[in-house]
Parts: structure tokens; sequence; C-alpha cells
């Protein structure tokens, strides 16, 4: 008797069963990453601040070493060309810059304005964001952007953000990214989809404009050194950027 061969239709269905499960699964962790906050040394955090805060903990010296290295070749780079323009000379200027307040923070030598332990901490943050924060979180972005999640935020929300917005539902998620995450994270999102033709120009100037001032970090700052209640911040906050959005 002739082997019973499996129907098209069967195989189909087991494809499709193996790319929900993928889908389901990588945006789950994906999600898990970058969106869920768990509780480690009694402390509610989101895994992607601990990871990379824990590269940070670890070899924070190393990576203001490399920093300096990456500037100061550029900079050698750029001294050494024949022709310099005005934008060129600038550029020059603000590496040397950059340079030498790199060295004081680590030398930890206090020099004019460094003596404001608050500005020290947050120049040292926003290197922090740029050269360890966003490597790491590009190496989990596809768990967000790749497997789907991207286009179930699209379905579900499009309705909604187009007819007050004039967005596709991509915005949604691209908004949580700026609020829980980072800024410098949502900007090489939205570069990124930009590239890749999945957002309008009008959606990326609406992202670039908008989003940066709505990041959690920044309304936690900003309501503990004015003393106000976060939650009414952050009422307030989402408030006045739907009213504006929507004119």
């Amino acid at each position: 008797m002739d082997d019973i061969k499996p129907s098209k239709s069967t195989k189909i269905s087991e494809i499709d069963f193996k790319d929900f499960i993928k889908i389901t699964s990588f945006s789950a962790l994906g999600i898990c990453i970058f969106f869920f906050p768990v509780i480690i040394n009694k402390q509610l955090i989101f895994p992607i601040f601990f990871i990379t805060d824990l590269v940070y903990l670890k070899y924070e010296q190393f990576v203001y070493i490399c920093v300096v290295v990456f500037i100061s070749l550029l900079s050698i780079k750029q001294i050494g060309k024949n022709e310099k323009d005005l934008i060129d000379k600038i550029d020059i200027t603000l590496k040397l810059v950059s340079l030498l307040i790199l060295i004081i923070l680590i030398t930890k030598h206090e020099f004019i304005f460094f003596k404001d332990e608050d500005l020290v901490q947050i120049m040292k943050e926003s290197i922090f964001k740029i050269t360890i924060l966003l490597p790491i979180s590009s190496l989990f972005l596809p768990f967000l952007l790749d497997y789907g999640l991207l286009y179930l935020f699209d379905c579900f929300f499009s309705r909604f953000t187009k007819r007050f917005f004039r967005v596709s539902g991509k915005n949604i998620l691209i908004f949580l990214i700026f609020f829980f995450v980072d800024s410098f994270l949502g900007f090489y999102v939205v570069y990124k989809l930009y590239k890749e033709g999945k957002l309008r120009k009008n959606e990326c100037i609406n992202a670039v404009l908008n989003y940066p001032v709505l990041n959690f970090s920044l309304v936690i700052y900003i309501s503990t050194q004015l003393k106000i209640n976060f939650i009414t911040l952050v009422i307030c906050y989402l408030f006045i950027f739907a009213i504006t959005n929507i004119i």
C-alpha cells in the first residue's frame, strides 16, 4: 500500500504555525527587554538598562578611553586634509573641545563649570547613552522591528493615528521607544525605518520634533527638580502633545 503523502494545505498550515510561533516568541522577547520592568536588587528596572548598566559599571574607564581614541583618530584625519572649508574647521574645533571635556571627565579634575555635580552626571549619562546604550540596544532592535510587531501596531492603531495625527500606527511603537528607552535610540529607529521605506518624511519630522520631549527619565528628572507629581506631569505632557499634534 502506497504511503499517504501530506497534502499541500497541511504543509502550509505547519509553516504558518512555525511562523506564528517565531513572530510571537521574538516579539514577546523584544517587549520584555525594552518595555517590561523587572525587579532586580529590589529596584524596578527595564532589562535593557540592567544590561547596559552592567557593562558601564565594569568597563567605564575603558569606554571613555575608546571614545577618546576614536575622536582623536577622526580629528587627526580631518587635520591632515589638504583643503579645509569653514565647516571642517568648526568640526575640528568641536572635536578638540570634546576631547578636552572627556579627558577632564576621565581624570576627574575640577575645572570651571565641572564643579557642578549635576552637570557632570548629565554629561556622563549622555556619553553612556551614545557609546553603550545605543549599540547594545541596536542588537535587540530586530525583535521589535523585524518579526511582525511593527506591523501589528500598524494594523491595530492606524485607524486612530491616521484620523487624528495623519501618521501610521507604527508611530505608537516608535513613541514607546522614545518614552521608555531613550531619545538617541528613537532617532536611530526613525532613521532606520525611513531609509528602509517604512516611514514617510512627515512621520519622521513629527517623531523627531515631538517625541524626545516625552522621555520617561526626563519627565522623572523634571518632576523631581520642580517637585511636581509625576502622574500629573505625564498627563499634562500627553495632553499638550496630543493637542499640538492634532492642530
